[in-house]
């Protein structure tokens, strides 16, 4: 892969022209857009599938006389789940191969406003992230509408978990920017999204209860948690503190992602702004 900016000097360009630039290099691009639109498809159906699946459950469990089926849709969080890790993994394999390929060395060799081009990949990566989740959430949502109820509170939920992925995203491009490598990339994202918060639910449990509850506080403080965490908030009715450290959670994790990525891209050119 080759930088799309290459030549000239960026610090030339409006920050418009080279979020542009950037955006067709990172996504417009028939491999990106296949496996946007297939990981889209993927929610949606797993989605579908498991909720018909549950549905078929609970009439087989009444036709033997058990409980009535339940009527109650499952929720958006299956579709969440595929997009935070399927997007997620498209921005750190990304992201990191800029670094293995040298496509990252030769742009930031005519490029003096190092902030100009990391600011400008980060929202590309953050316009992906709300565009596609917006949508496929959308449209899991119309799909069961009959079983949702007002449609205002399901867009609320949607608006919700739609800024959980977009901060999962950015965190999964600072995790690219600061390993470098895909593979170490990859595991430092899924270590903070899925094996950490296993590790220390499962470690709060043996702890003493003091101690344990300072460690399950730390857990819901995690990206994944978060992500679930800000998504119910607007699913359903919260409690004030609760909602103040999701969003104040949230808030820190995109800003954290900021700094880790600014640091990182400027010691990896060499030089700062």
């Amino acid at each position: 892969m080759s930088s799309s900016i290459t030549g000239t000097a960026v610090s030339s360009q409006s920050w418009g022209s080279v979020f542009v630039a950037e955006f067709k290099r990172i996504v417009l691009r028939p491999r990106a857009l296949v496996a946007l639109a297939i990981f889209a498809a993927a929610a949606i159906l797993v989605t579908v599938g498991l909720t018909s699946a549950t549905d078929w459950a609970q009439q087989q469990m009444a036709a033997e006389g058990g409980p009535a089926p339940s009527n109650t849709f499952m929720g958006l969080g299956l579709s969440v789940s595929v997009l935070s890790f399927t997007l997620g993994l498209l921005c750190v394999s990304s992201s990191a191969r800029d670094y293995t390929d040298g496509a990252a060395a030769a742009t930031l060799t005519v490029v003096p406003k190092r902030s100009k081009l990391l600011s400008a990949r980060m929202v590309v990566w953050a316009a992906v992230a709300v565009v596609v989740t917006f949508v496929t959430l959308l449209v899991a949502a119309l799909i069961y509408m009959s079983r949702i109820g007002s449609f205002g509170d399901a867009l609320k939920e949607i608006a919700c978990y739609t800024l959980g992925v977009c901060m999962l995203v950015l965190v999964a491009f600072a995790c690219a920017t600061l390993m470098r490598r895909g593979s170490l990339a990859v595991l430092a994202f899924l270590g903070v999204d899925l094996l950490l918060p296993m590790i220390l639910s499962l470690v709060s449990n043996f702890l003493p209860l003091n101690v344990g509850e300072a460690v399950h506080t730390i857990t819901k403080a995690l990206p994944g948690e978060v992500c679930s965490a800000v998504g119910n908030i607007g699913g359903s009715a919260t409690d004030p503190g609760a909602w103040t450290f999701a969003m104040v959670a949230l808030v820190a994790w995109i800003v954290v992602s900021g700094v880790v990525s600014y640091f990182s891209f400027n010691r990896y050119a060499g030089a700062s702004d």
